[in-house]
């Protein structure tokens, strides 16, 4: 359904028929069709977006990851992503549901990946995965090979800066609002 519609015109009523059920069967488990969709994104984002850590380097697992999430997010998984943290601004659940699900799993796997501190391993997500998520809703640059390319070779160094200490978080703020140590 995510390569017809759009999560403003998605029914929950198409949503039941072509699963086969009755609409009473998606209420049970789903709210809205927000929260359903949100579900199936995570559920890919699951599938196609992880860490593999198969007996590759840390720059190799994260960029190798960017890349997957990057090619996701540039089919119709994207598409709805970027319409669900539209939306999110008016359901705040909805973001919370994202960052639950999806964000904040990817920040602890990173921090098993890399070490350090929570704070200063979410500002280097925020660096690695920021300017996929802002392609995502600004539509105006693509989400394509190219990109791909030019990000992942400036999260290597961010990596590799990290791994020898030489990363510097510069006066971020932590997510309270505290600058980093």
């Amino acid at each position: 359904m995510f390569e017809t519609s759009n999560l403003r015109d998605l029914t929950i009523d198409a949503i039941a028929k072509q699963a086969g059920v009755s609409k009473a069967t998606i209420y049970r488990w789903w709210n809205n069709k927000a929260e359903l969709v949100m579900d199936a994104c995570i559920e890919e984002l699951r599938q196609d977006a992880t860490f593999d850590r198969s007996g590759h380097s840390a720059v190799e697992i994260i960029t190798n990851q960017m890349r997957r999430l990057i090619k996701v997010y540039s089919g119709p998984t994207g598409r709805m992503v970027g319409q669900l943290m539209a939306e999110a601004q008016y359901q705040p659940e909805i973001g919370r549901r994202f960052l639950v699900n999806h964000a904040e799993s990817r920040c602890r796997e990173l921090m098993e990946i890399l070490g350090g501190e929570r704070d200063k391993v979410v500002f280097l997500a925020d660096l690695l995965y920021g300017p996929i998520y802002f392609r995502l809703i600004r539509h105006s640059c693509p989400l394509d090979a190219a990109f791909a390319d030019h990000l992942t070779a400036q999260a290597a160094q961010w990596i590799s800066q990290w791994q020898d200490g030489t990363f510097c978080a510069g006066s971020p703020v932590t997510e309270t609002g505290r600058p980093l140590p």
